[in-house]
């Protein structure tokens, strides 16, 4: 019977320890899942910047202005 009572409180122990490293793996894979979604969140954001001012741009000015990148004398000042 001790012997009995020996070995289920040695599977008891490694079960606690077996669920300590679970629980520890699942904390910094949320930690991780987490990080990665500011990080989407943060890339949405820019991405959706960039989208807001492309449809602002009535122009293409800023596309075009470095066309002639030799200014002629006296005509760009």
């Amino acid at each position: 019977m001790r012997r009995l009572e020996n070995m289920l409180e040695k599977q008891a122990r490694k079960v606690d320890e077996l669920l300590k490293v679970s629980c520890d793996q699942d904390e910094e894979l949320l930690a991780e899942i987490k990080a990665m979604r500011k990080d989407q969140k943060a890339s949405f954001e820019t991405q959706e910047k960039i989208d807001c001012h492309k449809s602002l741009q009535t122009t293409t000015y800023e596309n075009t202005m470095k066309k002639n990148s030799d200014c002629v004398p006296e005509t760009c000042e």
